[in-house]
């Protein structure tokens, strides 16, 4: 202490008698941004140079020894403060080869080193220790956004592939019922700063980037959605194809797949036209019992009249692997109906059947509750016959019996099945059927088809549930049913030409029809109902 007093008295007496004032011993608080490392050669005289580079050089040391110091003994948890590590003048006289050095050098020197000292080991004990706090929690906040950002993009492709509505808020908190983010990210071994910072960067990252994916995805689909292909009398594929995102270690990659084509046969179309196949999210499921498999895609003539004559069958074709209680099914009057369904390795398929055809909604659904009837076989309508089975309209009784004889009653019962909608509401209780017994849900078969002149009872006030149905009488029901000129013979030919079947009614009208026959009719006239 003393011997510092008497340095900067004997510093300032030289200075006053050399007569070159006292700033560069007196003003030890040169600008700590000066760049150390450069020193002027602007003094007038030696001495005037030895106390200006005892001054820098004393400064640049005292800086580096203060700063290493400082943060050494933050760092080991030694709290000593600069005044005791602080080396005394013959340690720095020593270390930085003082002894031999001009006067006025070496006393400039240790002064500005220890000034600078103090303010560097200050400086760094400081910085370290508050690093000490701050470095855990950092990244904190951009670790978590990083995080957010990869599981936000991941929920909105999943969300848009199930047909949801946006809603990150949702998918935030279906993400966390699933698992925390400190067991995710074992945030519990951080400090609770950091467990904080990370789950607000999160929460930003996931909802920019479920948001932004989502609209992009969405954007995407809507512009490649649409495929439209101009179909002639050459045989050709109109495809559609479907961009799929994967994720994988916080990464996403994209690849293409067509789960679903239209082969379209040589000379079904004969005037070339535009046919559409695209993908509509409204899948608009009533049957609330059946599992949806595919997206919904819908087949569309795009042309000024909006509809098409084919010759022959278009064949709709589903990518599939799974259940053969899957099926096709096509939206008709707000319902979805079963559509006679083929199987292969890895596809599925169902026929667009020839005549006028303008658009049609199709999608895959898997019925839990499926079985088909023991005895059919290879019977020639067994398609048809699962088919109106798969649709609700024939109860679950095994056998079907096809080969047998339709009865009034039976055909009664099918009919109200497919056309009588399943209720009662409409149905006039006006005719007082003679045949004993009758149960209650035969009397409701019964006044069905005579409230609505399908039917006729006897001159004798019977039903006769048990009589056999000619084809002319099918013709004379049917023709009621349809609004329409119906002839048997259609029917036949149909049936010679598609199923190589030939149909006892072209012998004689006034036979009976078998079960299977009259199965297949309702099954080919159902969607006109």
């Amino acid at each position: 202490m003393h011997h510092s007093v008497f340095n900067k008295v004997f510093i300032i007496a030289l200075c006053m008698s050399l007569s070159f004032g006292c700033t560069f011993a007196a003003d030890t608080t040169t600008d700590t941004t000066t760049d150390t490392t450069k020193i002027e050669t602007k003094a007038a005289t030696p001495e005037e140079m030895n106390v200006k580079e005892g001054l820098e050089y004393g400064k640049m040391f005292g800086i580096l020894d203060g700063s290493v110091d400082g943060r050494a003994h933050q760092e080991t948890g030694i709290d000593t403060g600069y005044h005791k590590s602080m080396p005394g003048d013959l340690t720095i006289s020593t270390k930085y080869n003082l002894l031999n050095e001009d006067l006025f050098y070496r006393l400039n020197f240790i002064q500005a080193y220890k000034d600078y000292y103090e303010i560097s080991y200050n400086s760094a004990y400081r910085s370290a220790n508050l690093s000490q706090k701050a470095v855990p929690v950092g990244n904190a906040y951009n670790n978590g956004l990083q995080a957010g950002a990869v599981e936000g993009e991941a929920a909105a492709m999943r969300d848009f592939y199930q047909n949801r509505f946006t809603n990150w808020q949702r998918a935030l908190e279906e993400f966390l019922i699933s698992g925390s983010l400190n067991v995710r990210y074992a945030l519990d071994g951080e400090a609770s700063d950091y467990g904080l910072s990370f789950r607000t960067g999160f929460n930003q990252g996931f909802f920019t980037s479920y948001t932004e994916a989502f609209q992009q995805v969405k954007l995407d689909a809507a512009i490649r959605n649409r495929t439209s292909k101009l179909v002639t009398a050459k045989r050709s594929i109109l495809f559609f194809d479907d961009v799929l995102i994967d994720f994988n270690g916080g990464s996403s990659s994209s690849n293409t797949e067509s789960p679903v084509m239209i082969d379209i046969p040589d000379a079904a179309v004969y005037t070339p036209t535009y046919l559409s196949l695209y993908k509509d999210t409204n899948i608009n499921l009533q049957n609330i019992d059946l599992e949806v498999v595919s997206s919904k895609y819908i087949v569309e003539v795009d042309n000024t009249a909006k509809s098409l004559y084919l010759n022959k069958p278009l064949r709709l074709i589903f990518e599939f692997y799974g259940s053969e209680d899957a099926g096709i099914y096509k939206l008709e009057n707000n319902k979805w109906f079963y559509q006679i369904t083929n199987f292969t390795d890895k596809a599925i398929y169902t026929d667009i059947p020839i005549g006028n055809f303008s658009r049609g909604e199709y999608m895959i659904l898997i019925d839990p509750e499926n079985s088909a009837f023991t005895d059919m076989g290879f019977n020639w309508a067994k398609n048809e016959i699962n088919a109106l089975k798969r649709r609700g309209y024939l109860e679950d009784e095994s056998p079907f019996r096809p080969t047998h004889f339709i009865t009034r009653l039976e055909m009664a019962k099918m009919l109200y099945n497919v056309y009588g909608n399943g209720t009662t509401d409409t149905i006039a209780w006006n005719y007082s059927i003679k045949d004993d017994p009758i149960s209650s849900d035969d009397m409701k078969y019964m006044n069905y088809v005579l409230e609505r002149g399908y039917m006729k009872l006897g001159a004798d006030g019977k039903f006769n549930p048990n009589d056999t149905v000619t084809y002319k009488e099918v013709e004379s029901i049917m023709s009621s049913i349809l609004a329409i000129d119906f002839k048997w013979k259609d029917i036949a030919s149909k049936m010679l030409l598609e199923k190589y079947k030939r149909s006892r009614g072209t012998e004689s009208l006034l036979r009976p029809i078998f079960r299977d026959e009259f199965a297949y009719v309702l099954y080919l006239y159902d969607d006109l109902k």
